[in-house]
């Protein structure tokens, strides 16, 4: 009965539930056992919860990051691995802003204008923070424009976005190329299993189809390769219809990166969301990252 599973439950226990289900999940901790045993945890970066980087902040100053510093802590992080010949992080800069855009005078949009001019055109503008609340989910309230070509067309789309959203904080970023395929990466804490590790398609397919994998950290390598090509959308990455395709091993190494990245922060970390991954033959760009601690 519930009862009885709760109170197998309140003693550290896992009931099973049906003899066909409990067998398979036997099954699978004798697998997991197995690995444990004879294949390393994937390499954790070192000490990163407790790193001296001015972009690495204690876990109680780390529950809430703006798009940009989740992106610098990710791309400190890589610098110390093989993944950071792969897994690219676009150019970008973010701007505050305190005002509506009716009250936005020319000085303050030259000065908006002045802080990208080191990125290069096409850029993307996305919305950051309303009334200081961080936004993960941009695209759903309209805060993302794409392909902006010029300086005018970035006046142009800000002054838009900021009419209809009165965001405080704004970031604008380089533009990937289009992609061969988008994947969504993520790792999100369990009460009960730690943390799992989910393989998707990405981008507005998310939603859409639903192809989705789930792997408990560490994963071996092999698990991860195989969850990839699991996926239907691995069929985009092969090289669809004679397509271009991308190297399931650059994805498998990058992956591994990233997992070993929430391993650093076992102890803190909420969720890590890469939504898309935008995966070409030589080349992964983690197009938009959320990052929460505990």
């Amino acid at each position: 009965s519930e009862t009885d599973a709760e109170q197998i439950m309140q003693k550290g226990l896992l009931p099973l539930a049906g003899l066909e289900q409990g067998l398979a999940a036997i099954a699978a901790g004798a697998k997991a056992g197995q690995l444990a045993g004879s294949q390393p945890e994937p390499l954790a970066l070192p000490e990163l919860s407790k790193a001296n980087s001015a972009n690495t902040a204690e876990p109680n100053e780390l529950e809430s990051l703006t798009e940009v510093q989740a992106k610098q802590l990710l791309l400190d992080a890589l610098a110390q691995s093989e993944a950071v010949r792969f897994l690219h992080v676009p150019a970008n800069q973010s701007f505050a802003v305190s005002d509506k855009a009716s009250d936005q005078t020319s000085e303050q949009l030259a000065e908006m204008l002045s802080a990208c001019k080191a990125l290069s055109y096409p850029v993307v503008l996305k919305i950051q923070s309303i009334n200081k609340e961080l936004v993960q989910h941009k695209s759903d309230i309209g805060g993302v424009i794409l392909d902006i070509e010029d300086e005018q067309a970035l006046l142009h789309a800000f002054v838009s976005m900021h009419k209809r959203l009165a965001g405080d904080l704004y970031l604008v970023e380089e533009q990937a190329p289009a992609a061969v395929a988008e994947l969504l990466i993520s790792v999100t804490r369990d009460d009960v299993y730690g943390l799992m590790l989910t393989l998707a398609a990405g981008g507005i397919y998310t939603e859409l189809i639903r192809d989705s994998q789930h792997l408990l950290l560490p994963a071996a390598e092999e698990d991860i390769k195989a969850a990839i090509e699991t996926l239907g959308i691995a069929r985009l990455l092969k090289g669809y219809r004679g397509g271009a395709s991308v190297s399931i091993e650059m994805l498998v190494e990058s992956i591994a990166a990233l997992q070993s990245f929430a391993l650093g922060y076992k102890d803190e970390l909420l969720e890590l969301e890469i939504n898309p991954l935008l995966c070409n033959p030589n080349r992964l760009t983690a197009a938009d990252l959320i990052l929460r601690f505990d």
